[in-house]
């Protein structure tokens, strides 16, 4: 997953990237509300990492 926040903590974006996953378990993710804020960084923000369900 790579997300950006702004400087005040809140997500502006975010977005699935594939490993060898079907296309459709990203595009499902893609489509989930997604909800998810930082402590205020004071900056615009990028950050990747991995996302593992359950």
């Amino acid at each position: 997953m790579a997300a950006t926040f702004g400087p005040d903590g809140k997500l502006l974006e975010h977005q699935f990237v594939a490993h060898g996953d079907p296309a459709g378990v990203r595009e499902c993710l893609q489509s989930q509300p997604f909800a998810m804020s930082i402590p205020p960084p004071g900056v615009e923000l990028s950050v990747r990492g991995v996302v593992a369900p359950p």
